[in-house]
């Protein structure tokens, strides 16, 4: 369903980023659908992760290509489209 959009999963956060800076990021790409998600804890602290998602599938392919291991607040963050089944991250060096 195109109308869904694209979901990226964004990992390995520091516990300081918020939404808002994931939006300033994420959205330098390309249209989001609705904001930024983060995951916390039962304690409210952040898990250092979180979802976007993406009006087109390109921009969420760019951004996976773009922040893949690029550092935020000093950590790199890891960068992969939401996965359907146990499809491999294409631009991770990684996977085998």
């Amino acid at each position: 369903n195109q109308n869904a959009g694209t979901k990226v999963n964004i990992s390995n956060l520091s516990h300081d980023v918020l939404e808002d800076d994931l939006l300033d990021i994420f959205s330098a790409v390309g249209e989001l659908i609705g904001s930024p998600t983060l995951f916390y804890d039962r304690a409210g602290r952040s898990q250092g992760r979180g979802i976007v998602t993406y009006a087109r599938q390109s921009d969420a392919l760019t951004a996976v290509k773009e922040y893949h291991q690029r550092a935020l607040d000093g950590k790199p963050m890891r960068v992969e489209l939401e996965r359907r089944g146990n499809t491999p991250n294409p631009f991770d060096p990684n996977a085998s």
